[in-house]
């Protein structure tokens, strides 16, 4: 069966319109119901606190009504507004949270992980830029035909490589990445010929959210920082996290919210 069929244009069974009018009927009217045309998605938790210290964040009095469980929402008042949605995690649930966000308002999408390094001059701390990305994950396929390349806007990607390579404060690597559903498949043998066909890093979610941003028309880009390393050899050890991983986080996530604020 043909996953993906782009004249098929039959209504969906379940919609993220059924699912909000379903949340909206049994809380009532809910003053200021909505997010801001600037979303972004955190694959990862702990980001909002750092935030803080710096930006007046505000949870919202409502959550996001996503299929696959309710979010709480964060707002960055100013102009532009900023919704915030965190610990996102998985290509399926990414997507759900996606397409009720863009029933709900969102307009232009900015999406913040993490992933493993797969290119040998790839270190723990550092930034990614997804230039394109290899769909190794289910969700995409039922939105874009094989065929389709998943890209990130290309003017919000190159705004984005201009501003980080302006604002130097961390080592970073621009290119192709791949996302996947299976973490415990991800062999010697594989991970290898990702690093042959050039891939900087991999992670669970970023070729399904750009390309349902493609399915939608909605400007679309992400930006990952590394969080382990995979030394590609049987006898090597795994190496996660640390104080480097940490501390460069707070910096990126810092520095991305300052590049969504200044996309006006």
């Amino acid at each position: 069966m043909q996953w993906c069929d782009p004249s098929d244009d039959s209504p969906a069974v379940i919609s993220p319109d059924k699912e909000i009018a379903g949340f909206l009927h049994k809380r009532g009217p809910i003053p200021g119901f909505g997010v801001a045309e600037r979303f972004l998605m955190i694959e990862t938790k702990g980001a909002l606190t750092g935030l803080r210290d710096r930006y007046p964040v505000r949870e919202e009095t409502f959550p996001l009504p996503a299929f696959l469980g309710k979010r709480p929402l964060h707002g960055i008042p100013g102009d532009p507004e900023i919704t915030i949605v965190e610990l996102v995690v998985g290509a399926p649930v990414a997507v759900d949270v996606l397409e009720i966000a863009i029933a709900m308002g969102c307009r232009k999408l900015f999406v913040f992980g993490l992933c493993g390094a797969v290119g040998e001059d790839v270190q723990i701390g550092d930034l990614v830029i997804p230039t394109r990305v290899f769909r190794e994950e289910g969700t995409s396929y039922h939105y874009l035909p094989a065929d389709i390349e998943v890209v990130p806007d290309a003017a919000l990607l190159n705004d984005l490589c201009a501003f980080v390579q302006h604002r130097a404060q961390l080592p970073f690597h621009r290119g192709v990445t791949v996302s996947t559903d299976a973490v415990f498949r991800q062999t010697l043998n594989k991970e290898l010929a990702w690093r042959q066909a050039s891939v900087l890093g991999v992670d669970m979610e970023m070729s399904a959210l750009l390309a349902v941003a493609q399915y939608h028309r909605i400007p679309a880009v992400g930006l990952l920082i590394v969080s382990d390393k995979h030394v590609l050899d049987p006898s090597a050890a795994w190496h996660w996290g640390g104080e480097e991983l940490k501390k460069n986080k707070a910096v990126a996530i810092d520095m991305f919210v300052e590049f969504i604020r200044g996309r006006k």
